[in-house]
């Protein structure tokens, strides 16, 4: 794999296993559990973790790189506050997060940037979330070695 995706398949793995989910790289789940997908916001199940990276930045003369990645949540349908479920620990789990090894990918830290923000319902009327962070990581290329 590239080292982005290598970096937000170590992260789907991290919310994983620290219980906010289920992450399968197949992307098959069943209604009733937390998909955590990469990129694209499937049909099913009803509760969903998207992560998706958008922009990168590299401090001049240095390995490490700065990774955007949106987080956007879905909740099943008829109560408002269940995106809110999903999202909130998933929050609190990464925001300020240190030292961490992302699929192979050395990971400084991660901060919040932005968000929640609303998204509102989505097709089925389930409530969606967004939630933006700045993942800090080590990107060593034959340019910037470290």
């Amino acid at each position: 794999m590239s080292w982005t995706t290598d970096l937000v398949a170590g992260l789907a793995q991290h919310i994983a296993d620290a219980g906010l989910g289920t992450y399968r790289p197949t992307g098959a789940y069943t209604a009733g559990e937390t998909g955590i997908v990469l990129g694209t916001v499937p049909p099913v199940p009803d509760r969903v973790i998207v992560l998706t990276p958008y922009a990168a930045t590299r401090p001049l003369g240095l390995a490490d790189t700065s990774v955007s990645v949106q987080v956007r949540v879905r909740g099943p349908a008829g109560d408002s506050r269940a995106a809110s479920a999903v999202l909130d620990p998933v929050h609190e789990l990464l925001d300020g997060a240190r030292g961490l090894v992302l699929g192979g990918v050395r990971v400084v830290q991660i901060l919040h940037a932005s968000g929640p923000a609303p998204i509102g319902l989505d097709s089925s009327n389930r409530p969606e979330l967004t939630d933006n962070f700045v993942v800090q990581a080590e990107r060593p290329t034959a340019a910037f070695p470290d």
